[in-house]
């Protein structure tokens, strides 16, 4: 391949400031001794015999004016056996105005005599390439240089924040995964780490804050401030943080040490950092303890930035967030807020040893960091939250949403070989993340939680300030495992393959046979290298009449084994595989062990029942169960109480609801009829309002349910009676808006409560008058409000109306809201047939638009994607993708056009293989819904009758008496 290259020669006493020879050198290939970056083990990376930096010692100067800034570095570079003749880094898009080696920090002799500088943009690369040979095994390498401040989300960028009629920039970095390189020339590898010194010249009025603690400020006679940081211990390139500019600072002291804890909010954002510093605080301490290692730095800080492209980055001492991932509403913040910022902040904190103190080797371990952060997290939020019911969520928010990635055959392991920087990106997925989460809970739990905490305690304290690949982790869990299992031999398929396994598991008279495949959506089998088994370590309850359950264990390890039940235990009321839902596998009860189950639910946890409906679901569409047995199964939930396990169970309705409008109206209808009478009972024990329930419904509500739950539980059933179009839910959810937004001349706004603000914006953007639109426009953009409300008026917009409106509002939210906000209107977009498909086409049309609003990140116009063909059923997308594809320059997001492909291929599987037998299992149980419910009408009418009878007879005696 053709490569630019550009050679700067530099001498001090020669050097002119004015007067750069610049010689650009043209090859069709690269002359031996300037290659950049090599090919190891897979990975293409600097050459290893390449001198290498252990110190950086870095000044930067921003300019707010010009949206540039200037640079100066003193690296220690060691030489000691390694390349004397050059030295390489990666960087890119940077002008060098100076490079000098020397003996020492105080420049006292320079060495290597003139420096020319190949640049190679494309390999993102440059080389120092010395004069005269160089004789030490250490020497500091000056260097100077500009850069731009990007109008995008990486490197070094800008973020507006608008307060009334002020403004201003926030100038902050994002520099994971490879976006050090935009900044200042580094080996940006996680594995090569150094210590940073670094310096901050910034007007005198802004606040400069950076990984490490501020050690001193000098005021300089030109209206700047040079602020410097304590020394930061050693480090990898993508954990340096910068951040300059004008903020609200909020500060707190956490014990044992009163190590300060500060948030900063820039103005004119509405939220509350408090809850988030207090989160810090527990988090701090716990992990001070579980890790037996105290924090490393001398502060923390929490910083807000308006534009953000992921919820949070753990800079090493500086966090940065997304606002709606550390701020919560001053007012009213709902309980799924202070989750999601409990989540995100525990997460961050947690990175502060595992994935900063210790890092990942290379990318391809990228599960290590993100995993264990997310299962860290949870622990933490448990202890500090026991009534949150946490690993309950754990299993919905985290192993579920990773069963449905993982379930495709597009989907990838979490230990993924990565070769070049720009594949590194589509791995910050829920495969990393989740999937990852929930095999590190597995093996705690297989492990013992006492035996885990002390090989990962080992494992910090002997890898601290250094990198660590899988196999080093699983060797120290190794030493710590009581079990006849190897850990490391049990996870190895776990870690290296694909996919998951469904468990099937029958009662022969009393021997329960237990067999393993790969799950997948469409039943299929699928053959070859990843069809092998995995080492299952089953769990399974016994629950006998009138006696405790019993817990037993099997280690699956071959594709059939069995277990056989003690005589005092096979006449059981049902038995439980997978309680907790610790295992990372589904489970296909067959016939009898299912309807046992089912008589009995309710006697099950709520964890457990949340892992009975979403095994049902997945089952469903696996062709596990039947359409009856579906039906049948999912009806008995319509008098559940949990919000978790009702989420779980209207996320899969709304999948069923969004693919079965592709198919005949009597169809859908039948579904919207059955769906009505699931939700119907909980609804009628809810209310719309904080302050009215239905006569005696809190009573029964406190008799039935925890009353923390009612929040969540309100917006989900009110939510799905909404998209169903019930007549008297649409309307009381138009008087709420209304009594908010436009209430009668003399009356107060009645605030809608936090829990109901979505749904309620949802539902008048598709009912809603002229002017009550308008007003979703208005908070749209209204940067005075919390972003947790702008994101709900922009995800309900991309749901309203008739064609031309979709596109109009298309095109309005992609012209003016915030560009890290603008995957939400086609997040909306995708819940409606009419409003995804214009969605769809509008992408088409407007990719290259849609990819320059956002610089070219590969995360947003990954969710965009997603987004507007997650529910397509027609066979015609497939044609309209591969064209598209064929026409369209798309960088970067191989793996999710795989996945959307596949999405789109499984859902029409599925309806075909409902649309005739689901139609006659609705109707079947509509019918008998219908019996039962004129049956209890009619008994409650005899009651009704006998009552008044008695009434009746009591009065006349009491008229006697």
């Amino acid at each position: 391949l053709s490569t630019s290259m550009v050679s700067l020669h530099f001498s001090r006493t020669l050097w002119l400031p004015a007067v750069v020879m610049v010689l650009f050198l043209v090859a069709s290939t690269r002359a031996e001794g300037y290659e950049m970056v090599q090919e190891l083990n897979g990975r293409v990376v600097i050459p290893v015999k390449s001198p290498y930096p252990s110190t950086y010692i870095l000044h930067f100067t921003p300019n707010f004016e010009t949206f540039t800034f200037t640079a100066t570095a003193d690296i220690v570079i060691q030489f000691n056996g390694l390349d004397k003749e050059k030295v390489t880094l990666n960087s890119l898009g940077l002008n060098y105005t100076l490079a000098e080696l020397y003996v020492d920090l105080a420049h006292s002799a320079r060495i290597g005599g003139d420096i020319s500088i190949l640049k190679n943009e494309s390999e993102a690369a440059v080389q120092f390439i010395f004069g005269d040979k160089v004789t030490a095994d250490k020497g500091w390498l000056h260097l100077e240089w500009t850069g731009p401040i990007s109008n995008g989300v990486d490197g070094w960028y800008s973020s507006q924040w608008v307060d009334g009629d002020k403004s201003g920039y926030i100038f902050t970095t994002q520099m994971e995964p490879v976006s050090a390189r935009k900044v200042f020339p580094c080996l940006d590898e996680p594995g090569a780490k150094a210590t940073y010194a670094i310096k901050l010249t910034v007007p005198s009025h802004m606040e400069a804050i950076s990984n490490g603690r501020l050690n001193s400020v000098v005021e300089n006679d030109d209206g700047t401030k040079t602020c410097s940081f304590q020394t930061m211990p050693a480090m990898s390139s993508y954990l340096v943080a910068l951040v300059v500019g004008e903020f609200q600072a909020t500060k707190k002291y956490i014990a044992p040490d009163s190590l300060p804890a500060t948030a900063f909010v820039p103005f004119g954002i509405n939220g509350d950092p408090n809850y988030s510093l207090q989160v810090a605080n527990n988090s701090l301490n716990y992990f001070n303890w579980y890790f037996d290692k105290l924090y490393e730095l001398y502060k923390l800080d929490l910083v807000a930035i308006p534009d953000f492209s992921a919820g949070a980055m753990e800079n090493w001492g500086l966090i940065t967030f997304r606002e709606t991932a550390m701020l919560t509403n001053p007012e009213s913040p709902s309980l799924l807020e202070k989750q999601r910022v409990a989540e995100v902040v525990a997460h961050e904190v947690a990175h502060q040893w595992f994935g900063n103190l210790v890092t990942m080797e290379w990318w391809s371990d990228l599960w290590l960091n993100e995993g264990f952060a997310t299962w860290a997290a949870a622990k933490v939020n448990d202890w500090h939250q026991p009534d949150w019911d946490v690993w309950t969520d754990f299993a919905s928010s985290y192993t579920f949403s990773a069963f449905e990635l993982d379930s495709l055959s597009s989907t990838h392991p979490v230990y993924m070989s990565v070769k070049r920087a720009e594949e590194i990106s589509e791995l910050f997925d829920r495969i990393s993340y989740n999937k990852g989460a929930s095999l590190v809970r597995m093996m705690s739990e297989f492990v013992g939680q006492d035996n885990f905490r002390a090989a990962i305690k080992n494992y910090i304290e002997a890898k601290a300030y250094d990198s660590a690949h899988t196999g080093v982790l699983m060797g120290y869990i190794q030493q710590e495992n009581d079990n006849e299992a190897d850990v490391g031999f049990m996870m190895r398929n776990w870690i290296n393959k694909p996919g998951f396994p469904i468990v099937t598991v029958w009662d022969d008279e009393g021997t329960l046979n237990f067999a393993q495949e790969r799950y997948h959506p469409t039943g299929s089998k699928l053959q070859g290298e990843f069809a092998s088994n995995w080492e299952i370590p089953v769990t399974y309850l016994v629950k006998m009449p009138g006696k405790p359950p019993v817990a037993y264990e099997l280690y699956l390890d071959q594709q059939f084994d069995e277990a056989t039940l003690p005589e005092n235990m096979r006449n059981y009321e049902w038995i439980k595989v997978n309680p907790s839902q610790v295992g990372y596998y589904r489970v296909n009860y067959m016939d009898a062990m299912q309807d046992k189950l089912s008589q009995n639910y309710h006697k099950l946890t709520t964890l457990d029942r949340l892992g009975v409906a979403n095994d049902l679901f997945a089952r469903f569409k696996s062709g596990h169960v039947d359409s009856k047995q579906f039906i049948e199964a999912l009806g008995a939930f319509r008098n559940e109480g949990s919000r978790l396990v009702w989420l779980d169970i209207d996320n899969n309705v709304e999948y069923l609801q969004a693919v079965l409008d592709y198919i005949p109206l009597r169809l859908s209808y039948r579904l919207k009829e059955f769906l009505y009478d699931l939700y119907l009972p909980m609804a009628s024990r809810l209310a719309l309002s904080d302050n009215t329930l239905p006569q005696g419904g809190l009573r029964v509500l406190t008799q039935m349910y925890d009353l923390s739950e009612l929040p969540i539980l309100r917006s989900v059933i009110f939510g799905r009676l909404a998209s169903l179009e019930v007549g008297e839910v649409v309307e009381a959810i138009m008087v709420l808006f209304k009594n908010e937004f436009f209430p009668n001349e003399g009356e107060e706004p009645i605030i809608i409560p936090a829990d109901l603000r979505g749904v309620v914006f949802k539902t008048i953007a598709r009912h809603g008058q002229t002017e009550f639109i308008y007003k979703l426009h208005e908070i749209a953009i209204d940067q005075s409000l919390p972003s947790i409300e702008q994101i709900r008026a922009i995800k309900a917009l991309g749901n309203r109306g008739s064609r031309d409106e979709i596109l109009q509002t298309l095109k309005w939210v992609v012209e003016n809201v915030r560009p890290t906000n603008i995957p939400y209107v086609f997040i909306g977009a995708g819940e409606s047939k009419l409003a995804e498909q214009l969605a769809w086409k509008f992408v088409q049309e407007n990719w290259a638009a849609l990819a320059a609003r956002m610089s070219g990140q590969v995360w947003p116009m990954k969710r965009i994607l997603e987004s507007v063909l997650y529910y397509e059923c027609r066979e015609e997308a497939l044609l309209e993708l591969a064209y598209w594809l064929k026409h369209t320059d798309i960088v970067g997001l191989d793996k999710t056009i795989a996945q959307v492909t596949e999405r789109i291929e499984l859902n029409i599987a599925f309806l075909k293989s409902i649309e005739k037998k689901l139609p006659a299992a609705l109707e079947t149980h509509n019918l008998k819904i219908k019996d039962l419910r004129e049956a209890e009408f009619a008994a409650r009418a005899a009651q009704a009758e006998r009552l008044q009878k008695e009434a009746e007879e009591i009065e006349d005696i009491l008229e006697e008496l």
